[in-house]
């Protein structure tokens, strides 16, 4: 089909049979690898695509968002199977949820407020976030010494423990209650079976 305008323009246009499905959009990061050749002007909308494979898909983010440490301060004592309840792989299993879950819930930014998972106890790593968590609620413990242990602030350890409290609900995953109230790193230390360098003795003949 053909038609020519009063100024001599002519248009072809024929009947394309095939089915294109509405509603389907293409994610940023597929856009993000198109080879483009952006022009000068209005490059927004004029555009060259080159014959030529997608580049290469950029290193995944890290769960942390690069908002928090990498490095535990927990010492590695404090995750023994007697304290958080859990032998090695259980726990490991339960970090690796919560740090999805962390990936896959980033925090909603509003000016002048932070709000949602990820946002507080940003100088804790997510492992140490969780473990202070996990050990105040098992053992009914206050903040001060988890703050000591941490080497972090009593202000960081409580926006830890609403936040992971938060994403264990979300996990429904339930955090087994210990027999007493542990309220010193002392008492820690004893149910571990861990002696710390600040209480040995060296005895003298």
């Amino acid at each position: 089909m053909g038609a020519t305008t009063t100024t001599g323009l002519t248009v072809h246009a024929e009947l394309d049979p095939g089915s294109y499905p509405t509603g389907i959009t293409v994610p940023d990061r597929v856009m993000d690898r198109l080879p483009l050749d952006v022009h000068t002007w209005h490059g927004t909308w004029n555009y060259t695509l080159r014959r030529e494979p997608l580049a290469p898909e950029p290193p995944a983010a890290s769960p942390e968002f690069g908002r928090f440490p990498v490095g535990d301060n927990a010492p590695a004592w404090l995750h023994h199977p007697s304290l958080t309840g859990m032998d090695q792989p259980d726990w490991q299993d339960l970090l690796e949820h919560y740090r999805h879950y962390l990936a896959e819930n980033p925090p909603i930014m509003i000016p002048g407020k932070k709000t949602g998972p990820g946002t507080g106890s940003r100088y804790l790593s997510a492992s140490d976030r969780l473990l202070v968590a996990v050990l105040k609620k098992r053992w009914r413990m206050p903040q001060p010494p988890l703050a000591a242990l941490l080497g972090t602030s009593q202000a960081l350890i409580g926006d830890a423990v609403r936040e992971a409290t938060r994403v264990l609900q979300a996990l429904d995953h339930t955090i087994p209650i210990g027999a007493i109230t542990v309220t010193t790193a002392d008492q820690l230390a004893a149910i571990a079976g861990h002696v710390q360098s600040s209480e040995r003795r060296t005895e003298t003949k």
